[in-house]
């Protein structure tokens, strides 16, 4: 009975030690307050004060005042939201789009997702060709892909891929990839 009750008074004095008054580990951690939005930048606040110092630049005509405004390719028609000498398949549905400017070339990705077959699609598209007075450069064909590259003159480039969707087969990828040479100099 000794024993056990030892064991026990030895037990109790290690559980009352390892839990005993000890501040906790995060008491030394030091929190600071944010300022609340729209306050003046502080020492304390480089964010802030890096940010009024870009305003403060802008406002006095610096590099980033300078720079233009980016523009919509010359090829796109805003109010359509379609590229102007390729209009959109009817069935196709625009899930992501992408416009920039590579390598002095303004350029514009759009990607569609649309249900249907591919023959109607790939007939839209042969249609559109023609009419829109494209001239095929390449043109690769399979029964799950088809693909146009495609110029008009000097400077004017599309192409075009339509494929199956691989992770839905009930649908069609579409993706339009239309930029314009830069000028020859």
């Amino acid at each position: 009975m000794k024993y056990h009750l030892w064991i026990a008074v030895i037990s109790l004095s290690v559980v009352i030690t390892a839990c005993g008054p000890n501040k906790p580990a995060y008491e030394n951690v030091k929190v600071e307050s944010r300022p609340e939005v729209g306050t003046a930048p502080t020492a304390e606040n480089p964010a802030a004060k890096a940010a009024q110092e870009v305003q403060q630049s802008q406002q006095q005509g610096g590099e980033a005042a300078q720079k233009p405004k980016f523009e919509m390719p010359p090829f796109f028609d805003s109010q359509k939201n379609e590229i102007k000498d390729l209009p959109n398949y009817s069935k196709a549905k625009l899930v992501n789009a992408q416009v920039g400017d590579f390598n002095g070339s303004p350029t514009m990705i759009m990607m569609y997702s649309l249900r249907g077959t591919i023959e109607e699609a790939v007939a839209f598209y042969e249609k559109q060709i023609k009419a829109n007075g494209w001239q095929v450069v390449t043109s690769s064909k399979t029964a799950e892909y088809y693909e146009w590259a495609l110029k008009k003159g000097e400077r004017e480039q599309l192409i075009i891929n339509i494929k199956r969707d691989p992770q839905q087969p009930a649908y069609l990828v579409l993706m339009i990839n239309r930029n314009q040479a830069p000028l020859a100099k």
